[in-house]
């Protein structure tokens, strides 16, 4: 019976053990597990902040975008397309992966993966459903390369189609989401994943089958398409192979159901007969065995259990991390392509997208103080009251002091940082610019909190970290409020919440210094009598503890004034505590207009005055706690102690070092402190218990507009002004280039004239030159016959002279005769005139035609009727004789000038009436005329200005004035050829529509003949030509035929 009963209990011990050890490597186990994802926890908690900063921003630089930018279907939408597909395929990624991790591979299925479990559904499910992912991800990549390489038309004709792009994407987050909460398995139904395969292949041929894309990445999007359609196709395959070959078996054999029945009868009546023939004794031992077995089991499982419950959890919030990571990227890449569409000047340093930039950083500066403080706080296991060993044996004190003050420093800056965000809601817009040419140096002290977020997420974050760069990036930020925003409104319900957050974290601080300095005085105020350092320290602890509470009842008479002071701030600090728990009660929950608070300057100066000065508590009794901490490890000997001088040493020295130039002394400078702090939150609570911060809401006047609104306004506005001024010049240069255009061809057309004015100036000049030397051979023509009429009066005067001399000489033969005729008889006389008459008349008429043969008829008919009637009268013969010749001779002068004057009149009449000479008058008139037409366009040109409301109407008159200007330069053209045709002969070509000249014509008519006449003179030689001027024609007719 004693071996039995020792083998029990030795089973039981195993038992024990085991299920200890099962359980402890469980928790182990459990604790890897929170300790390797509480990094990833942490940066999903980043994550969500930027993708909330992200956002935000996207929604600012939407408002400086115009509204035709952001409508639906705009370019907006074309950037959501691109971006759009981007997500998709990470999404697409994020899936396969994780599903390929969560399932376990299976390259041959067996009869229990089949039959007995899940493992075949889920491996197919998966295979399939990654498939379907490849697939799609496939189409995606076509549509990236498609979309860097399209026309903008296709792009924008795309966004059209944004909205359906859009709503397919939710088959995606519906796997996702079924994925983080582990509960994606073999039942989901894919028809929608399906839906979206073929809507997004569809959109895909209707607008971008044309364009190319990579074939690189194709074919290994194609390979990989291939290998998981092959594992999907090979596990069903598999399947439908066991199941033929399991319901192919042999009817004769029993189905494993029924062999499992059979087998566990058999094992139940086995059980029965052992319980029969079993002792008690036998019973009771196996009964505790199992019991054992069990509560190992139970243990184990339940061990098993959390763990799970664990990884479930921590497996979702991954999931949820790496969406957020996708989320991140993809916003960046939003406001990345965002900033392509705004101008350069709103994207420079200092300018408006800075003031965006300064608001975001306000948010997210807030955003990551409050992470640090709510996980620094989870993570740090809160002591209200410490103890011995947590000061002495382990790093719990140090450890939560450094929790409280790292909490502290981050409600200080979030206190301040709330205040920047109130100001930046209702400030002046050059406020802000002015705020956003610092942006890059309050950006550069993002650091501070970047790099204490990183040592909480490697699990690094512990009382050894310095917080110096904490502090220079609080007292930064609070220097450019007070240089810019300090005169700007905040809330202060926000505020007062602060400050009881901040008030509350600096009494912890101070309560966690003061116990340790507390503990560790009454550690080494002990006398120590033991060997053991152990025994000393604990006696040392006993009397300083006794020595403590002496202290706690007198007034600060004690030998000891510092721990005096110290139990004074623990009361400070309990009423502070107190203080700051009633004004939280009395400060309203939210922020709204029913219930609103004001507080005066002084109120507000006094609240930084204590805030100031808790800050400077907790430094001063951390200084003291390290410097106390640090002279108790160089003592050589446990029986040594700390005096009483030393720790004021120590405490005058963290004064030093806190207080600077302000310092005087641990005494006055921390009970001050301590003493003003109180009595500032002691104001306050009366100050809202009795309703004197309390405001009136009807003095509270409209809520202003943001000036990042107002901002975005002003860019919009002259977006607008400098699109406007856009359109106007565009309508101008389009107006200047017709206007050169026309300049251009008018240019042309006036050097055209001007080539045509300088040719007709040059023919005028030639003309001009020929005129001159016409005129020159006219006026020697002129003088030539003015001498040739000299020479013919003088001719006429010589002939007079003969004629008076005939005369003369017919007197003296008349007197001759008239003796003659005394002698002579009567036919005689007649015979010797008719002589005489012959012959004179030969001699005066000299060129007279044959028909004065009836003159001379006529005056010998009157000679003979005279000299019948004479010679009935005698002696007045001779008289009548005389008569007789003066009256021939006039008849003979005036037929001889009628018969001059008729052929002379003949001739002229053959030839063609002279006209006026209008080619000089007419040329220069067309040149007159050209030269006002010219002056007029250039002064035009040079004095074009249209001003004033009737634009269009000057516009029209201008028009209409460079028409008139077409109108009078063609006339002059015109009549510029006429008259050239009509100088030059042929040098022109007559049209219906308009006149062109013949310049190769007329040049080569000037060196042809023109046939002037033809002149038909008697001779003995035959005729021929010769080549004669003009001027010589035209003497030739005044000779031969007596015309000029």
């Amino acid at each position: 019976s004693e071996k039995e009963d020792i083998k029990k209990q030795i089973e039981k011990y195993d038992a024990q053990l085991k299920l200890a050890g099962s359980a402890q490597s469980s928790d182990f186990k459990t604790k890897i597990v929170e300790i390797k994802t509480y990094g990833e926890i942490i940066e999903g908690e980043v994550k969500k902040i930027d993708v909330h900063n992200l956002s935000r921003h996207v929604q600012y630089l939407t408002l400086f975008l115009p509204e035709q930018f952001t409508r639906r279907g705009a370019d907006h939408d074309c950037v959501l397309v691109y971006l759009l597909i981007q997500r998709l395929i990470s999404k697409s990624d994020l899936l396969i992966n994780e599903i390929q991790k969560k399932t376990e591979r299976i390259d041959q299925l067996n009869f229990d993966d089949v039959i007995k479990s899940h493992r075949a559904e889920q491996w197919s499910f998966t295979c399939k459903i990654s498939q379907l992912l490849a697939i799609f991800r496939t189409i995606l990549r076509k549509y990236i390369k498609a979309l860097e390489i399209c026309n903008p038309d296709i792009l924008r004709h795309l966004a059209t189609v944004y909205h359906d792009l859009l709503s397919h994407e939710k088959s995606l987050d519906f796997l996702i989401d079924l994925l983080q909460k582990d509960q994606l398995h073999d039942s989901i139904s894919l028809n929608a994943l399906d839906k979206t395969i073929t809507f997004y292949d569809h959109i895909y041929k209707s607008h971008l089958h044309q364009e190319k894309f990579s074939m690189i990445y194709y074919l290994r999007d194609l390979i990989r398409v291939v290998l998981l359609s092959s594992d999907a196709l090979q596990t069903d395959i598999q399947r439908v192979q066991l199941l033929q070959k399991e319901h192919g078996q042999a009817g004769s054999d029993q189905s494993p159901f029924a062999a499992l029945v059979k087998r566990l009868v058999e094992s139940n009546e086995q059980m029965r007969a052992q319980a029969g023939k079993s002792e008690k004794e036998d019973i009771k031992k196996q009964i505790e065995k199992y019991d054992a077995q069990l509560k190992l089991a139970g243990s184990a499982q339940s061990s098993d259990f959390k763990t799970k419950i664990v990884e479930i959890k921590t497996y979702g919030e991954i999931i949820e991390g790496e969406v957020k990571k996708i989320d991140v990227h993809n916003l960046s890449r939003h406001v990345q392509y965002l900033t392509l569409f705004l101008p350069e000047q709103f994207t420079r340093r200092g300018a408006d997208h800075d003031c965006v930039l300064v608001y975001l950083l306000i948010q997210r500066l807030i955003s990551k103080s409050d992470l640090l403080i709510n996980e620094i706080q989870k993570k740090t296991e809160r002591i209200d009251q410490l103890n011995f060993d947590d000061v002495i044996k382990s790093h719990r004190a140090e450890q939560w002091s450094f929790t409280c003050k790292i909490s502290q420093l981050l409600a200080i800056f979030r206190m301040i940082l709330r205040k920047y965000i109130k100001a930046l809601e209702i400030c002046n817009p050059d406020i802000l610019r002015h705020l956003a040419t610092v942006y890059h140096d309050l950006l550069s002290h993002e650091k501070s909190l970047d790099f204490l977020i990183d040592l909480l997420q490697k699990d690094q974050l512990h009382d050894s970290i310095s917080l110096n760069a904490l502090d220079k990036t609080i007292t930064f930020y609070d220097h450019i409020y007070k240089s810019h925003l300090h005169q700007e409104k905040f809330s202060m319900i926000y505020y007062l919440r602060d400050l009881i957050r901040v008030v509350l974290l600096s009494s912890d601080a101070l309560q966690t210094d003061i116990q340790r300095v507390q503990l560790l005085q009454k550690e080494h105020g002990q006398a120590g009598s033991d060997q053991s350092p152990f025994a000393a320290l604990v006696k040392r602890l006993v009397e300083s503890n006794e020595q403590m509470r002496a202290q706690a009842g007198k007034a600060g008479s004690d030998q000891s004034p510092f721990a005096a002071l110290v139990k004074r701030l623990v009361e400070s600090n309990e009423q502070m505590r107190a203080q700051a728990g009633k004004i939280n009660r009395l400060v309203p929950q939210d922020d709204n207009t029913n219930h609103s608070l004001i507080l005066d300057s002084k109120t507000i100066s006094s609240i930084e005055s204590t805030i100031r000065n808790l800050d400077r508590l907790t430094k001063t009794f951390h200084e003291i706690c390290s410097g106390l901490t640090t002279q108790i490890l160089i003592l050589s000997d446990p029986n040594d102690r700390v005096s009483t001088q030393d720790i004021e040493n120590i405490a005058y020295q963290a004064c030093d070092k806190i207080y600077k130039k302000e310092d005087s002394g641990p005494y006055d400078s921390l009970w001050n402190s301590m003493y003003e702090t109180l009595s500032t939150l002691i104001n306050v609570s009366n100050a809202l218990e009795n309703g004197s911060f309390d405001s009136n809401n009807n003095d509270q006047n409209e809520k202003p507009k943001q000036p990042i609104y107002v901002i975005a306004e002003q860019l919009k506005t002259s977006m607008n002004e400098s699109d406007s001024i856009r359109g106007r010049l565009e309508l101008k240069d389009e107006e200047l280039i017709d206007l050169k255009k026309m300049l251009k061809s008018k240019h042309d057309e006036l050097s055209e004239l001007n080539i045509r004015l300088a040719l007709n100036e040059k023919k005028i000049d030639n003309l001009q030159k020929e005129s001159d030397e016409k005129t020159n051979k006219h006026q020697q023509v002129l003088e030539e016959t003015r001498i040739d009429a000299q020479k013919k009066i003088k001719q006429c005067e010589e002939a007079m002279g003969v004629l008076q001399n005939d005369n003369e000489q017919l007197e003296q033969e008349k007197s001759a005769l008239k003796e003659r005729l005394k002698q002579l008889t009567k036919t005689k006389l007649v015979d010797d005139i008719m002589q005489k008459k012959g012959g004179a008349t030969q001699k005066t008429s000299g060129l007279l035609s044959p028909t004065s043969d009836g003159g001379i008829s006529l005056l010998q008919r009157q000679l003979s009727s005279s000299y019948n009637s004479e010679g009935m009268t005698g002696s007045t013969v001779n008289e009548q004789e005389v008569a007789v010749l003066r009256n021939t001779v006039h008849l003979l002068k005036d037929e001889l000038w009628q018969l001059k004057m008729t052929r002379t009149s003949s001739e002229l009449s053959k030839l063609p009436m002279p006209q006026k000479d209008t080619k000089t008058t007419e040329i220069a008139d067309i040149y007159k005329s050209s030269t006002l037409l010219l002056n007029d366009l250039f002064s035009t040109i040079a004095n074009y200005k249209i001003t004033g409301e009737n634009v269009a109407v000057k516009q029209e008159l201008m028009r209409s004035k460079m028409k008139l200007v077409d109108q009078t330069a063609f006339n002059l053209n015109t009549r510029l050829n006429e008259c050239q045709s009509t100088i030059l002969p042929g040098s022109t070509i007559q049209t219906t529509m308009k006149t062109f000249s013949n310049p190769q014509f007329s040049k080569s008519l000037t060196q042809d003949r023109q046939l002037a006449a033809e002149i038909h003179l008697p001779g003995v030689n035959t005729g021929g030509e010769f080549d004669i001027t003009q001027e010589q024609y035209r003497t030739i007719m005044r000779e031969a035929i007596g015309c000029v």
